[in-house]
């Protein structure tokens, strides 16, 4: 039964899911075919208004992979939740995140992207219009610099560089989450 209704749904920023390819997940090899397992999407916009810290500190963590931002946010976050600032607010995005205890856990979705990942979302970047990352920033990844490992990789979104930077910067961030489907 009809009843001539008229709704208005506004969606604001913050809720978008932007899809960016299949980035998610482990880096597998299919029929020959090298491809990660599930779909990345990052969110509508920065996670916080102003850049940040990557962590307080310049110490040594030895998370360094560069495909794998879950398995480097979950790490960071078991290491020292307050110490890695940038981990720990896309972290905290995921429900009951406090009850999480592994990596798949079905309550983990959102984390930091690891450097490659960071690199896919740059590679999309033009396609994501008004959502577009602010390209004056750098963004950072989960990813340690394996040679220089006071220095995390980040991502200038102006150009698509890629360079390190100490972990006391501060940078901007976009959360990323995938998906199974």
């Amino acid at each position: 039964m009809r009843d001539n209704s008229t709704w208005t749904v506004v969606l604001k920023a913050a809720d978008v899911e932007l899809y960016v390819g299949r980035f998610g997940g482990k880096l597998t090899e299919v029929n020959g075919v090298w491809q990660f397992e599930r779909k990345l999407y990052v969110q509508g916009m920065n996670e916080v208004e102003s850049t940040i810290e990557w962590a307080t500190n310049n110490n040594t963590t030895y998370i360094n992979d560069d495909k794998d931002g879950k398995g480097n946010t979950y790490a960071l976050v078991n290491m020292n939740k307050t110490n890695y600032i940038a981990a720990n607010v896309c972290f905290q995005k995921n429900n009951n995140y406090s009850s999480i205890t592994s990596v798949t856990n079905s309550n983990f979705n959102w984390y930091l992207p690891a450097q490659k990942q960071l690199m896919a979302i740059w590679v999309v970047n033009p396609s994501l219009d008004a959502y577009k990352l602010n390209s004056g920033h750098a963004y950072w990844s989960s990813s340690e610099v394996k040679e220089a490992t006071e220095s995390v990789w980040g991502v200038g979104f102006n150009a698509g560089g890629t360079s390190s930077s100490l972990k006391s910067y501060s940078n901007l961030i976009r959360c990323v989450r995938e998906y199974n489907y």
